[in-house]
């Protein structure tokens, strides 16, 4: 009986100090009960913005998709959404696409999410290859002063 309890305790002890552990790597910033409803709000706030970029993101891209829109157009819109309501996606958009421009990065963002339907939507393929060769068509080059 001795032993188990001793186990317990060395179990008890090892989880506690991990748990420790893992609360001090995954620390959050303290919220005093008097910031709770700012904090509320801003994340209320923040998902709201976020809603309206996707929405104008998804919209376009189904215009995209039923050619019901130009790449260059689409892009520019999203652009504006971005800049509006979500510049994190002008920032990923510059880290992780090339291209000469914002607008050119989008494009090209597009086609990307795009050609991840075509997965689930083999038809969309030929409508991907038009856009890609919309995209190289098109002067992104920024206007020279």
């Amino acid at each position: 009986m001795k032993e188990i309890f001793i186990l317990l305790v060395v179990a008890t002890v090892s989880c506690s100090a991990i748990v420790c552990q893992l609360d001090q790597m995954c620390e959050s910033p303290t919220i005093e009960a008097g910031q709770v409803d700012s904090y509320a709000m801003e994340v209320r706030q923040k998902m709201a913005t976020h809603r309206c970029f996707r929405e104008t993101l998804e919209s376009t891209l189904q215009a995209l998709e039923h050619d019901e829109i130009s790449l260059a157009d689409a892009a520019s819109r999203v652009r504006d959404a971005s800049q509006a309501w979500w510049p994190i996606y002008l920032a990923d958009t510059d880290r992780l696409e090339s291209g000469w421009t914002p607008t050119e990065r989008i494009a090209r963002n597009l086609i990307g999410h795009l050609e991840n339907r075509v997965e689930f939507n083999p038809d969309l393929n030929s409508r991907v290859q038009a856009l890609r060769l919309e995209l190289h068509s098109i002067d992104w080059q920024p206007a020279q002063k």
